[in-house]
């Protein structure tokens, strides 16, 4: 039973220090929230300087008309060795009504973050 407790412990720790790292680029409207609860719990390893990561992260969103306040956005993530796409989220597009507080970045990338972004993730090698 020890034994099969210490292998146990050993392969957890062997395999945690070969998982591969997300950096979650911060926006400035802190609208990567969503995203970065949804890595948290589906247990990707996060940190906080880009220098430490393997992958980045990025929540982009744009307006599309200013008149009925419509955005769009997508999740892209890029491998930082090779500085290449490894893929990106269909875009989304939302209206910021006043249900969402008129702000629709939240909604576009929590749909992202739920529907999408683990697909895209899971592609990423160690």
């Amino acid at each position: 039973m020890k034994r099969t407790l210490l292998m146990l412990l050993l392969g957890t720790v062997f395999y945690s220090s070969k998982a591969q790292k997300f950096y979650l680029q911060p926006t400035e409207k802190n609208v990567e929230q969503k995203v970065r609860e949804k890595m948290d719990y589906d247990g990707y390893k996060l940190v906080k300087d880009e220098k430490d990561a393997d992958y980045k992260v990025e929540c982009l969103i744009q307006t599309v008309s200013t008149l009925n306040m419509r955005y769009k956005g997508y999740i892209r993530v890029t491998n930082l060795k090779t500085n290449e796409e490894i893929g990106r989220t269909k875009q989304l597009s939302k209206k910021a009504t006043a249900f969402r507080g008129y702000n629709a970045a939240n909604a576009i990338f929590k749909n992202l973050a739920e529907d999408e972004l683990d697909d895209i993730l899971k592609q990423c090698k160690p």
